[in-house]
């Protein structure tokens, strides 16, 4: 009985002191921004009323990694920082194109435009499907902006309800223009 008690503490105390932490490759700034150090990228704790919820790291080495902002209407935007391990940006592109239109059965890309934001450019795509969002199923949009800088991507998935469109673009706008851009 006791060594089951000791083995239980010990698995909970790892996993406490593992809750919360940070990827190594970011480091926490002084006003709470995040840096991720491979690139300097910065991620604040707020952009244009999103608020930073989460950062998720998807390899062992923590180079590929994403960090998700809320904004109060109903709008979701994570930003993906990942190697480009050769890549173009156009392959990219058809690829997470590709990737959305599988999981979400949305069919082809509505939107494929040129975009430029923070002396960077990039593709943006538009795609609408039908998902359940904010707990319930709507007609939902969903933006994605692909920058490739030096050896990595920025990725940026966007998703709101479609009734809300007029009002997301508006705050999408702004977070794009307040993001602090990669130099």
């Amino acid at each position: 009985m006791i060594p089951t008690r000791l083995a239980l503490f010990a698995f909970c105390a790892v996993l406490l002191t593992s809750c919360g932490t940070l990827p190594p490759t970011f480091e926490r700034a002084s006003d709470s921004t995040l840096v991720f150090t491979p690139s300097q990228w910065r991620f604040p704790v707020s952009i244009a009323g999103f608020k930073r919820a989460e950062v998720v790291r998807y390899d062992q080495a923590g180079f590929d990694c994403s960090v998700a902002y809320n904004h109060p209407s109903s709008i979701a935007a994570t930003v993906y920082t990942y190697p480009a391990s050769g890549r173009s940006l156009d392959t990219e592109v058809r690829g997470v194109s590709g990737e959305i239109e599988r999981q979400h059965r949305s069919g082809p890309a509505k939107i494929r435009a040129i975009a430029s934001f923070g002396g960077h450019n990039g593709i943006r795509l538009g795609h609408s499907y039908a998902g359940v969002f904010a707990m319930r199923p709507q007609e939902l949009r969903s933006q994605t902006l692909i920058f490739r800088i030096g050896a990595s991507f920025l990725k940026f998935r966007i998703t709101y309800p479609e009734a809300n469109a007029e009002r997301a673009e508006v705050a999408i706008n702004a977070f794009l223009a307040q993001y602090q851009w990669p130099k």
